[in-house]
């Protein structure tokens, strides 16, 4: 048996190389029937009948082994490599950044009127006087940011023009704004945690479909006291604004909201967040956030 396998269509090809069949219900992901379809294509493998389902057998045993060793170059099985990024191991291992699935990083851009502390080195923040400027950080579970300054309130912004656009939401006080560029990464999440541990106030500031609201659902389930923004407006701005295929397009997800709506323990957030989907229910529309910025 192959241990710690680069991914599944590696464990697969390992089985054909031992000269063992795989069955064709094996063959699940977009990733493995194109391999397959390759393999057949090319009079690698056939497929047979057997018993009652199908299965590969391989028909031409070294181009198999020339084509394992074409694509992955550096062998079938994932090496540890500490020193060496997780995508520029998937193009080492497979020619594939992709490969990879999870990036051991991820990208904090900000901007607001506070000071960050990242890698030892003090950054400080005046998007009152230079309202261009935001600054980006690379952080990992073991290197966060930290606000050094006396609990702020932290926003996270979902679009691209909310986000440098925010100083326009009168109503929404802030002095960090995080853009999270849909759906956040987990070490993002683990960033969002570690300042709500050290008592910042978090609000989000998202779509108003059931994408965003699934996005504050998994911020309010590792931070208990975040907030969700929205006007008193938003059911007029809705039924004027609203886009009724945004939450038609959303049924995974609308079913994903309502399971960890569920799981939630009772907090302001959650009150906020169950508000705002009755809204959305009754009128049968989302709204994106840069419909809070028109006149």
């Amino acid at each position: 048996m192959l241990e710690n396998p680069i991914d599944t269509n590696a464990r697969l090809l390992y089985q054909l190389l031992s000269g063992l069949s795989v069955s064709a219900s094996k063959i699940n992901s977009r990733a493995t029937k194109e391999l397959f379809e390759h393999l057949q294509q090319t009079g690698i493998i056939k497929k047979q009948r057997k018993g009652a389902g199908n299965q590969f057998q391989v028909m031409q045993p070294a181009a198999l082994q020339n084509f394992v060793e074409q694509k992955y170059p550096s062998g079938l099985c994932a090496e540890p490599m500490p020193d060496v990024p997780s995508r520029t191991q998937g193009v080492l291992q497979s020619r594939d950044s992709k490969a990879q699935k999870k990036l051991d990083f991820s990208l904090l851009t900000v901007r607001g009127v506070t000071t960050l502390k990242h890698a030892g080195k003090t950054h400080s923040l005046n998007t009152l006087t230079d309202t261009d400027t935001s600054l980006c950080f690379k952080i990992s579970p073991l290197l966060l940011c930290e606000l050094p300054a006396p609990p702020c309130t932290i926003v996270t912004v979902e679009n691209p023009t909310a986000f440098v656009e925010l100083e326009k939401m009168p109503a929404l006080s802030w002095q960090l704004a995080v853009y999270t560029a849909g759906k956040m990464s987990n070490i993002l999440l683990q960033q969002l945690q570690c300042w709500h541990q050290q008592k910042h106030q978090l609000v989000h500031f998202g779509d108003y479909d059931y994408v965003g609201l699934l996005e504050f659902a998994r911020i309010l389930a590792c931070c208990s006291t975040a907030r969700l923004y929205y006007p008193d407006s938003l059911s007029e701005q809705l039924q004027q604004y609203g886009n009724a295929r945004l939450l038609q397009d959303q049924v995974e997800q609308h079913k994903a909201l309502l399971k960890k709506i569920k799981q939630l323990p009772d907090s302001q957030g959650k009150r906020e967040l169950s508000e705002v989907h009755r809204l959305l229910q009754t009128s049968a529309k989302g709204l994106e956030q840069e419909g809070l910025y028109i006149p």
